[in-house]
Formats: structure tokens, sequence, C-alpha cells
């Protein structure tokens, strides 16, 4: 993120750790890979949270002043993390609570399932992009195809035609309408809520890759649908199985997409280029994404280093300033003493 300029991104989308102070393991992969996720944290509550405040500055100084993010959470620590984006993006910016709820049966026993997830839905300032949303379900007047009214001013009796292929003549020739009004607008559903009944991603979905964190692929959709445009900038920087990067491509946004998994980069490298050759035309598509790496050090050539130069190359990757006071201290990053062991 330090790489990015400031203001330049228009939606953020993050799936952190969420503080379950649990360790994961789970076979992966056609190869039956056993794939680790801890999610322990040494420093507790507190540690958590400084190293997520860390990263939620610098998302704040790259989103533009219109943009949007959105931290995705649970339980363990959702009410903790609001009060941190309370204070780094305002409380007056807060906009949602968004309730992911979703049908996942556990064996609880003293507690009531936990069926759902969290979606802190915050802005950069009151000026932003939104794009209001329906379900696929209409207003049962829409359904009909009409809807009767009155206006209060003159006390004027309307009908209001949605689709004149479902109002019956009769209704047409009713002479206690005194105003018929056609609509060409398309019937809408109802306006989305902030709670987002969507399925968990079980074995049996077609789209479950089997990523241990994959988001569906709907959810990512009305985020970024609700909060940004054709030719807009959307990150996530713990992209996972890479479903944000994907929705994103697939909706004509620009994305940035980064995981420190070299597993999840190639799982995101992978499902981007196939659905490049769905998009695309032709036997060979052109892909639309880069994909870099960035802090992987050539260790023979970092061993043969003097232990100044070293000591230098880190603290300077770090962000740091070289001043030794002591033997034990040897640089400062933001008035904490840093010291590189060998």
């Amino acid at each position: 993120m330090r790489s990015i300029p400031s203001n330049t991104v228009d939606l953020i989308y993050i799936d952190p750790p969420f503080f379950s102070g649990r360790s994961y393991n789970k076979i992966w992969g056609d190869n039956h890979e056993l794939r680790s996720f801890n999610d322990i944290w040494e420093g507790g509550l507190d540690g958590y949270l400084i190293w997520l405040n860390a990263r939620l500055y610098e998302m704040k100084r790259i989103l533009k002043s219109s943009g949007s993010i959105y931290v995705h959470c649970d339980w363990h620590a959702s009410q903790y993390i609001k009060v941190e984006m309370d204070k780094i993006f305002g409380h007056n910016n807060f906009r949602n609570e968004i309730v992911w709820s979703y049908k996942k049966w556990t064996n609880a026993a003293k507690y009531f399932q936990r069926n759902s997830d969290t979606l802190l839905f915050y802005t950069k300032s009151s000026e932003y992009t939104f794009n209001k949303l329906y379900t696929d379900d209409l207003p049962e007047h829409k359904k009909k195809g009409w809807h009767s009214n009155t206006v209060e001013d003159g006390n004027i009796r309307q009908l209001l035609i949605y689709d004149r292929t479902k109002v019956p003549p009769s209704k047409l020739k009713d002479p206690k309408y005194d105003r018929i009004i056609y609509l060409d607008d398309k019937p809408q559903g109802i306006a989305l809520s902030n709670v987002w009944e969507i399925p968990y991603l079980r074995g049996q979905n077609k789209e479950n890759i089997g990523y241990p964190t994959q988001k569906p692929v709907s959810l990512i959709e009305r985020v970024i649908k609700a909060s940004s445009n054709e030719g807009d900038i959307i990150a996530d920087f713990f992209v996972g199985g890479g479903t944000t990067a994907v929705v994103a491509q697939k909706l004509r946004r620009h994305f940035i997409a980064c995981d420190q998994s070299r597993v999840a980069i190639a799982v995101t490298a992978e499902r981007l280029k196939q659905q490049s050759m769905v998009l695309e035309l032709g036997e060979n598509p052109h892909l639309d994404f880069n994909v870099e790496s960035w802090g992987i050090y050539e260790a023979q050539r970092l061993s043969g280093m003097p232990v100044s130069d070293f000591r230098e190359f880190t603290l300077t990757c770090y962000g740091a300033t070289r001043k030794e006071t002591s033997g034990d201290i040897h640089g400062w990053r933001n008035q904490l003493p840093i010291w590189v062991g060998l």
C-alpha cells in the first residue's frame, strides 16, 4: 500500500483475519495440500487492533475523497473494529452495518447458532459513490402491473400502469379514475436492506473452488455494484481465493489484489486467466492483469552482505531510520526502537 499514490482508489473491500484465536488446518487442492491459517495474536486484542489500524490508515490515505471501504469481520472483534473505524474514518462517515446472513449448521449448545458475518461500510467523505440496489422480488403492485393512488391536492384518483400487458381492460375503463399514467421505467424490485441473505459456499456449490476463506461472488458483486462504477479502481489487500479481483474484472473495473500467500496469488491469477478466456473472443485472449512480487529478495546475496549493510537494508524496508543509541537498538520508527537480528 505504501507504493500506491494517495487518493487513487475508488473502493476497498477487505476480509482480514477475524481475531478468532484459532489455528485452521484444511486439506486443499488437487494434491491434497495441507493449508494452515493462524489467527492467534501474541499481543491479544490490543496487538490485533494495532496491526489492523496500521493498514486501515494506509487505506484511508490511498482512498479517493469519493471512495468507500467495506471491512468484513464477525462477532469476534466487529465491535472493536467499528470503534477504530470511527476514529480513523470518522463516526459521521459510517454508513451501514451490513449483516451477511447464511445457514451454516453447528453444534452450539450454550448459545444461538452464529450464522452471520458483518461488513462495516464507511466512506471517506459525505460525497461518495452509491448506486441503489434492488432485490429480484417485485412489490405486489408491480407484480400485478398496476397501482392506484389518490393525489391529496385536488383529490384526484390515479391509475399507475407498470406493465400494460397485465392490466385488465376493465381496469382501464373504470370511471372512478381521473387519470391514467403509463410508466416507462422498468419495474424494479424492493430496495436492498442491510441484511443480505446469501448462501454460504458449501462443497457442492459450483463456484466453490475449495479455498478456505473464499466468499460468494454474489456477496462481492453487491459491494462493487453499490459503491463503484465501470472503470473505477477496486482494491482488496487480503484477496485470498481471488473473488474480489474476479468480480471486478467481470464488472469492468480496474483492480489491485494482494495477499502474503503465494498460493492465494496463484489461485487468483488462474481464476482471472480462466475468466479472461470467457470474456474475450478468440483462442488467444488478452490477459488484462499483471502479477508482481514485492519483498522477495535473493537470500544468497543478502547473506553475503556486511552486517552494517544488511541492517541498513532491513531498516529501509521497514521504513525505519538508522540511529544506534546502544548495542541493542539499531534504528527507530515512529518513536519505537528497532533491533535487527542476524
